[in-house]
């Protein structure tokens, strides 16, 4: 039976929301097919071939959107954002500036802030571009529940009590490798080299932890549960299911699961795969904060720090602070990879990365915005930055920033020592 239209966009929806763009935007233009041609169906086909890396496709639906539904707001802020990718940020501020004011809804005010922000900061113009981060985070906040911060902080304080340790090993099967690190600290360039790789798969970005702690009643760590041995067997299973659908075929190699902040479900991962290999990308906090800061995530507890630039700096000190312990408990199985060496001397990184994987490295994990722009999705907030060849222009970024980060040097500055970082 064919789908009605309501239900094909609810299905669009859906495919949005758990991260399957490719599979949203033919959703998406099946409705257009079938007649549903809203402007928020436009809207979202642009975008989502625009975060395909799409940018010709993207500027025709664009220009076919324009011809049916004529301007709209929605399609001003999607213009906007193809514009900067084009390379034309000054069309593109001169468009968002026909946006200003608090006419519209909260979360238009919000996205739109978030993107006037990437742009003046392309533009060179750091102190808007500081306050247009402020003005969205400030208003996503009015948008996400008032319960989560006090939830994400009982949730960090258990993890700083509880002390590192593994469970028993009895799975014959090899255990998955885990990529992770402070947002916007190089996980999806570790992704893009390892993924190259022709013995390893990664699994971008999918909350499949996440997903084996809601099995229990939240919130997972206050259960006893998850450290008896016949749950674990069955989260072993549950995990290799989960894996297998996301994949979409079984991999019986070494299979990388990236998602920057499983640090927060590590004595899960030690508990389910003790034997687990951990990944850790580590970048210059103030570079890490900042661009977490700015970043417009999807809405989730343990984002909320995001909405302030001193709760992240906060949040950067105590997950570095776990991350820590963890390294120290297990030095074998963890391993740091400092975002600066890995673009300043890739080769070398990289081939520390694979010693400690015990896996040989390939000639094409040294390039790899080759293997980006062949993938049909990359999913993460970085999906048009690792389609570039690898570039410093990121380092010492937040020295643009230097006043604005003032107030957070005192809460970073030991910790940043502590790893060869100078903050001031």
């Amino acid at each position: 039976m064919a789908n009605s239209p309501d239900q094909l966009l609810e299905k669009a929806q859906a495919a949005l929301a758990s991260g399957h763009p490719d599979q949203a935007l033919s959703l998406f233009r099946t409705c257009l097919q079938q007649g549903v041609g809203t402007v928020m169906v436009w809207a979202n086909v642009v975008q989502l071939e625009e975060q395909l890396n799409r940018l010709q496709a993207a500027r025709s639906a664009l220009r076919d959107a324009l011809k049916h539904v004529g301007r709209h707001p929605m399609l001003t802020l999607v213009e906007a954002r193809l514009l900067r990718r084009e390379g034309q940020p000054e069309e593109a501020d001169a468009l968002l500036k026909t946006l200003n004011g608090s006419s519209f809804p909260p979360w238009f005010q919000a996205a739109r802030d978030y993107e006037w922000c990437r742009n003046l900061d392309r533009l060179g113009r750091h102190d808007e571009a500081f306050a247009k981060a402020e003005s969205a985070n400030r208003i996503t906040r009015t948008l996400w529940p008032p319960a989560w911060p006090g939830a994400l902080n009982q949730w960090l304080d258990w993890l700083m009590r509880e002390p590192p340790a593994a469970a028993e090993d009895d799975d014959e099967a090899p255990p998955p490798v885990f990529l992770m690190g402070f947002p916007r600290s190089g996980t999806t360039l570790l992704d893009q080299m390892l993924d190259s790789h022709s013995r390893i798969r990664v699994l971008d970005e999918w909350p499949l932890m996440e997903k084996l702690s809601q099995t229990m009643p939240a919130p997972w760590y206050r259960q006893a549960s998850w450290k008896s041995g016949k749950w674990l067997a069955r989260a072993r299973d549950d995990y290799r299911q989960m894996a297998v659908s996301a994949l979409g075929e079984v991999w019986t190699d070494c299979l990388v699961d990236k998602m920057p902040l499983n640090v927060l479900f590590l004595p899960l991962i030690k508990a389910v795969f003790p034997r687990a290999r951990i990944v850790v990308a580590r970048r210059h906090p103030l570079d890490a904060c900042l661009s977490a800061f700015m970043q417009e995530f999807r809405a989730h507890v343990s984002l909320v720090p995001f909405l302030d630039i001193e709760e992240t700096a906060n949040y950067w000190n105590r997950l570095d602070q776990l991350l820590g312990n963890w390294q120290e408990a297990f030095p074998e199985d963890v391993l740091m990879v400092p975002y600066e060496h890995l673009v300043e001397d890739p080769k070398g990184t990289l081939d520390s990365v694979m010693l400690h994987l015990g896996i040989p490295a390939e000639p094409q994990q040294y390039e790899p915005h080759v293997h980006a722009r062949a993938k049909a999705k990359i999913n993460t907030p970085s999906y048009h930055q690792v389609i570039q060849p690898i570039y410093r222009d990121a380092l010492g970024r937040w020295r643009h920033y230097r006043k604005a980060l003032e107030p957070v040097f005192p809460v970073v500055r030991d910790r940043a020592a502590a790893h060869g970082y100078a903050v001031d």
